[in-house]
């Protein structure tokens, strides 16, 4: 039976969704002015939610590529250019897997 691996950010780069919302406004003007409505609200939501790469990083030896706001970055692109360019999904995941393994390589040393 096959297991699940999760691939997330370093366990330490917690952010709060207002601190994840202020960095996405940097590449993604659109979602400038989003507001957190809740206050004062009761949520039964946990305080902390995160992926656990912990099987990745002992069955795989994976360590994260990417920083926070790398991934951010990232992430924004891919809907911006999604939602707003009209750019073919599939050569915008192409084209970010190829930039995500240039940075893997350069980062890690790797020699072939």
């Amino acid at each position: 039976i096959a297991e699940a691996y999760n691939f997330g950010p370093k366990s330490e780069l917690n952010a709060t969704v207002e601190e994840l919302i202020g960095l996405m406004e940097n590449y993604w003007p659109a979602c400038a002015g989003w507001k957190d409505d809740s206050r004062g609200e009761t949520f039964k939501e946990s305080r902390l939610l995160k992926l656990s790469c912990d099987l990745a990083l002992a069955d795989l030896n994976w360590t994260p590529t990417l920083e926070l706001e790398e991934t951010i970055k990232m992430t924004a692109d891919w809907y911006l250019n999604y939602s707003e360019n009209n750019i073919s999904v599939h050569e915008l995941t192409k084209r970010q897997i190829t930039e995500y393994c240039s940075l893997a390589l350069k980062r890690t040393n790797y020699v072939d």
